[in-house]
């Protein structure tokens, strides 16, 4: 009986490289970015939920400035 070649993928590097998590959070920021531009909050959220979003926002501006 024959037995066909085994086909193999080439092996997978382990290593990182070192932009790696510098490039996600470019990324992660300017996807932030966009988002928030094109997708306005509307002032006729219920209070609840508007208190909610400008904490977030205010949370959002507390990370930008520490990493300055």
């Amino acid at each position: 009986m024959c037995e066909a070649p085994k086909k193999r993928c080439p092996a997978m590097s382990k290593e990182r490289a070192g932009y790696e998590t510098y490039a996600w959070w470019l990324t992660r920021e300017q996807l932030g970015l966009c988002l928030r531009k094109d997708y306005r909050v509307p002032q006729e959220l219920p209070p609840r939920l508007l208190t909610l979003v400008r904490k977030l926002e205010a949370a959002d501006a507390t990370e930008d400035s520490q990493r300055a």
